[in-house]
């Protein structure tokens, strides 16, 4: 991974694993910032025209949702390294400057080691979920569906209308 930045807020620092920081050569800073307690409040988002509200951490749709607050969407181009580097290196940066949901079709970005992709995606997602208490919707297909095990939330929609399954 290329390191971009030289410089990581605490806040960052902490959705780091020690492999991480260690790759990154951030390794004292992020056991400095691992004694940092930062307690925010939960962003709860809502699905515009429906009373259904998402909680934080990962929500599966399976639909372009309009959301409340106005989501960060992840760039539909990112794939494999790309999109493991933006979810690790920009989301937290974006995030520090402004805390909202994130929204982002998950289909299809991976080419290569497919499973481990996904399965490394979801639990950086779920670290940046649990350490910025907010909302993140991924959208995706029934594989994608099944892939993750435990959705904050699934909602359906099926023939136009929506179905909250979880």
């Amino acid at each position: 991974m290329r390191l971009k930045y030289r410089r990581f807020s605490k806040l960052h620092l902490q959705l780091f694993y020690e492999e991480e920081a260690r790759r990154l050569g951030i390794l004292d800073e992020w056991r400095e910032a691992k004694k940092t307690i930062v307690l925010f409040k939960p962003i709860v988002a809502k699905y515009v025209g429906y009373e259904y509200h998402i909680p934080y951490g990962l929500n599966y749709v399976n639909f372009y949702p309009n959301i409340y607050p106005e989501p960060i969407i992840v760039n539909d181009s990112l794939q494999d390294e790309k999109f493991i580097e933006y979810l690790l290196l920009e989301i937290p940066r974006i995030l520090g400057k402004q805390r909202k949901p994130i929204m982002i079709d998950i289909v299809d970005r991976f080419t290569k080691s497919i499973s481990e992709g996904y399965r490394y995606a979801f639990n950086i997602l779920e670290r940046i979920g649990y350490v910025f208490k907010i909302p993140i919707v991924i959208i995706g297909d029934d594989d994608v569906s099944k892939m993750y095990d435990k959705w904050k939330s699934m909602v359906v929609r099926i023939q136009d209308k929506i179905y909250w399954v979880l």
